[in-house]
């Protein structure tokens, strides 16, 4: 068992992405990044391309998209401001989700680690009232990769026992890098190839939030269905 300076248990933390693990934010990615466009008066893009926009940071998505670099400012610029007028009226939560953080609560701190904005992901959580359930939220930092984030967050924290739960690739690979167990959100936006290296998969809300809590009551013993 960990233990503070005091002898008193250490809360383990559980690290949560936020788009496809919590946040079901694919229309509010395909919304956004379309009227973003369309202000900065280009044409239409290939749907893939936009649904792949949906987990790297706002900056990659100039890349992901094929924008010349120089229209790049105007439509980032664009696409968060059409991101704020758009999560109250597109992005929604994975049934149960509420239920699920406010469940786990009890049992951990619950932490979001985001390649989100900041204003976007303090919004969101505040859409759904679930704001003091969280006892950080750390958004993406520009030139940090998210496994970089992810241990900042773990130093400030104190390096408590913690583990990472994600839907995609960069979710899987912060946690690995910083020798965290990983759950992978299969019913989230990735692919079989980017859960690898996961302890373990789950296929709903409900199977997460099962494996999470018998890790919070026991997180020094290896996650297991």
């Amino acid at each position: 068992m960990h233990l503070n300076s005091d002898n008193t248990p250490v809360r383990p933390v559980i690290c949560f992405d936020w788009d496809g693990t919590l946040g079901d934010s694919m229309d509010l990615c395909l919304g956004e990044i379309r009227l973003a466009l369309e202000r900065i008066g280009h044409g239409p893009v290939d749907e893939s391309l936009i649904r792949a926009c949906n987990g790297p940071t706002h900056e990659e998505s100039v890349q992901v998209l094929g924008l010349d670099p120089g229209v790049g400012p105007r439509f980032l610029k664009e696409r968060r401001r059409a991101e704020q007028e758009l999560i109250p009226v597109l992005l929604r939560l994975y049934p149960g989700a509420d239920s699920c953080v406010k469940c786990l609560e009890k049992k951990a701190d619950l932490v979001i680690v985001s390649n989100g904005q900041e204003d976007y992901i303090r919004r969101s959580v505040d859409l759904f009232h679930l704001t003091d359930c969280f006892k950080m939220i750390q958004a993406s930092i520009p030139g940090y990769s998210k496994s970089q984030v992810l241990n900042k967050v773990l130093k400030d924290l104190g390096y408590p026992p913690a583990v990472m739960v994600g839907d995609r690739r960069t979710d899987i690979k912060a946690g690995l890098d910083n020798g965290l167990p990983c759950v992978a959100a299969t019913y989230g936006y990735g692919t079989e190839e980017e859960w690898e290296g996961a302890r373990i998969r789950v296929d709903s809300v409900q199977e997460m939030q099962d494996v999470l809590i018998r890790w919070a009551e026991s997180p020094d013993k290896t996650i297991c269905t």
